[in-house]
C-alpha cells in the first residue's frame, strides 16, 4: 500500500504514515572508542543525549516510529529540519539520502523473506549522522545488525578506530547483504519450482509464480534508489563522509549492483518459468482438443449414416432387405476402423 502525507497539511507536518508495530517507542545506546564500550537499554531521550560525549562514536536505536512526540524532541534538539524528520515518519517513504547542516539523513528498506508463504515483509529504517553519532529508527524490533554489534563488542576490526562515516557504512552494508541473501532464498525457492515443474498443480503453480513475482518487485523497490543515494554519498562535498570511507563506499555500490543483477535475472528466470508454464497449459489443452477432434470425426459419419436411414420414406430398399440390419452396421464398423488407420498414419493421436 502506498502511503501519502494527510491532504492539505503543510510540508514539514510531522505526521506517522504507517502501522503502529510496538507497543510502546525504546531508545537504546551503544558508545564506543578504541578503548572500550558503553551499552544501556530502555534510556530516556534526556540520557542519550547527556552520553554523546562519553565515547567517540554513539549509536542510538530508537524503535518505534509511532511516538511523533519523542522524535519531534529529538528533531529540535539536534538541529533536524522538519522536512527530514516527515520522511523518517513516512514508512511508505521512497529509500533517499539528504545532506542537512551538520547531518545526513539515509533511509533504506529492511526486507525479510518468507519461504513457507512465499511473502516480502519490509521495513523503513532510517539513520541520521551526526558528527559524533548515529541515530537509527526502526518500525518494530529485530533487524539485520546483530553481527555488527557483535564486531563492536568484540572491537575485531577497524570498526571501532573508524567515526560515524564508518558506522553508517556498515549498518546500510549490512542491509544490502541482507538483500543479497534475501534474494539467493529466492532463487532457492524458484530452482524448486523449476525442478517441480512437469509435475506441479496448475493454479498452485501459477499462485507461487506470481508471489515471487511480488516479491522481486518490493526487493527491486528497495534496491534500485540506491544507485542514486550513493551518488550523494559518495559526493565529494560530502562534509561528514571520510576520504577514507571512499572504497568502502564503492564497494557497497558493487553490491547494489549485483542485487539489482540479481533481481534482474530472476525477474528473467520468473518470467521464461511462466512462459513455460503458460505453453504447457497449451499443449494440454491441445492434447484434449485433439481427442475431442478425433472422436467428434468417427461419429460424424456415423451420425451421417444413422439420419439417412432414420427418414420415414416409404420406397427404402434397405429397410425391407434380411441383411441390411447387418450391412448397416457393418459399414460403419469399416468407417470408423478406416478412420482411426487414416489418423494413426498422419500421427494425429
Amino acid at each position: 500500500m502506498i502511503r501519502v502525507k494527510k491532504i492539505g497539511a503543510a510540508p514539514g507536518s510531522l505526521i506517522h504514515l504507517g502501522e503502529k508495530r510496538v507497543d510502546q517507542a525504546r531508545l537504546s545506546l551503544i558508545a564506543y572508542g578504541p578503548d572500550g564500550v558503553d551499552e544501556e537499554a530502555s534510556l530516556a531521550w534526556e540520557d542519550c543525549s547527556a552520553r554523546l560525549d562519553r565515547r567517540p562514536v554513539s549509536w542510538i536505536n530508537l524503535t518505534g516510529l509511532h511516538n511523533v512526540e519523542l522524535i519531534a524532541r529529538i528533531g529540535a534538539d539536534l538541529g533536524i529540519h522538519p522536512l527530514d524528520l516527515e520522511d523518517i515518519l513516512n514508512t511508505g517513504h521512497r529509500p533517499k539520502m539528504a545532506v542537512g547542516a551538520g547531518y545526513t539523513l539515509l533511509i533504506l528498506k529492511m526486507l525479510t523473506f518468507n519461504a513457507e508463504t512465499l511473502e516480502m515483509g519490509q521495513e523503513q529504517v532510517s539513520f541520521l549522522q551526526l558528527q559524533n553519532a548515529v541515530i537509527s529508527f526502526q518500525e518494530k524490533e529485530g533487524d539485520v545488525f546483530g553481527a555488527l554489534r557483535d564486531r563492536i563488542r568484540a572491537g575485531s576490526g577497524r570498526l571501532r578506530q573508524r567515526g560515524t562515516d564508518y558506522l553508517l557504512y556498515a549498518l546500510a552494508d549490512s542491509v544490502v547483504d541482507s538483500y543479497l541473501a534475501t534474494l539467493s532464498d529466492v532463487s532457492s525457492v524458484l530452482a524448486g519450482l523449476e525442478e517441480d515443474f512437469p509435475q506441479s498443480d496448475d493454479r498452485e503453480f501459477a499462485r507461487k509464480l506470481h508471489s515471487l513475482r511480488r516479491c522481486l518487485s518490493i526487493v527491486r523497490s528497495a534496491t534500485w534508489p540506491l544507485r542514486e543515494v550513493l551518488d550523494v554519498w559518495m559526493d565529494d562535498e560530502n562534509p561528514i563522509v571520510a576520504k577514507e570511507s571512499q572504497p568502502f563506499l564503492s564497494d557497497l555500490r558493487d553490491h547494489v549492483l549485483l542485487s539489482l543483477d540479481m533481481v534482474e535475472r530472476l525477474r528473467s528466470e520468473l518470467t521464461t518459468l511462466h512462459e513455460l508454464h503458460l505453453a504447457e497449459i497449451g499443449a494440454r489443452t491441445n492434447e484434449v482438443m485433439q481427442v475431442l477432434t478425433v472422436m467428434a470425426s468417427l461419429f460424424i459419419p456415423l451420425t451421417f449414416i444413422v439420419g439417412i436411414y432414420g427418414m420415414n420414406f416409404e420406397n427404402m430398399p434397405e429397410l425391407k432387405w434380411t441383411w441390411g440390419y447387418p450391412a448397416v452396421w457393418l459399414v460403419m464398423l469399416a468407417t470408423v476402423v478406416g478412420l482411426l488407420l487414416f489418423f494413426k498414419r498422419k500421427k494425429w493421436f
